[in-house]
């Protein structure tokens, strides 16, 4: 019987530890991040397709004059993007470089020279989390998707210190698509058949 009682106090210190554990782990994190079920692609076009980014601020996050999130190797898009009003979009193959992430340190995601585009907040009035951001567009020749990341800079509420994110969301694939490796095999085939009437 005092075996039995030892066992069940010894049980429940232990659950009591791992539930404080757990609690005091690591503070709640806010950040921009790609909406679920996004992006959509539409298309094509004239041969364009149409990529449509639902960004939302979670959690108690804001978003302040010059905060941002970048969305790695989406290549030159074929039109100017779109963006909701307030946000400017500038393009760079290679930055940003890194990301700050508070209690985890500098993450530097893995990319290509394919253009990352950067969409940055211009407006006066600051966004407060949890909000929908708007719909951000780009377009590209290319409708299959891959996986890359997507960071993000907002400001957290309670502290005012800026705060980074990573995560992944879908762009264009870098790989040509099955029309065009077809074309590209008809191509080959056209260059053999000359080559071999030369000889």
């Amino acid at each position: 019987m005092k075996q039995n009682s030892l066992t069940r106090k010894l049980g429940l210190s232990a659950l009591a530890a791992v539930a404080a554990v757990a609690l005091s782990a690591a503070p709640a994190r806010a950040d921009i991040v790609p909406a679920n079920a996004t992006p959509t692609v539409s298309g094509p076009v004239g041969g364009v397709f149409t990529w449509t980014y639902a960004v939302e601020v979670t959690g108690t996050q804001t978003v302040n004059t010059g905060d941002f999130f970048t969305i790695y190797d989406f290549g030159p898009s074929v039109n100017a993007p779109g963006t909701p009003a307030n946000w400017t979009a500038s393009s760079d193959p290679l930055n940003p470089t890194t990301v700050t992430i508070p209690n985890i340190g500098v993450v530097t995601p893995t990319q290509t020279a394919a253009l990352n585009w950067t969409f940055t907040y211009t407006g006066a009035a600051p966004i407060v989390g949890p909000a929908a951001l708007g719909n951000f567009v780009l377009t590209s020749t290319v409708g299959t998707s891959q996986v890359v990341p997507f960071t993000g800079r907002g400001t957290d509420t309670s502290s005012g210190l800026k705060n980074g994110n990573i995560t992944n969301t879908n762009a264009p694939s870098q790989v040509p698509e099955p029309a065009s490796m077809t074309l590209l095999g008809t191509g080959l085939l056209g260059v053999v058949r000359s080559l071999r009437r030369k000889k």
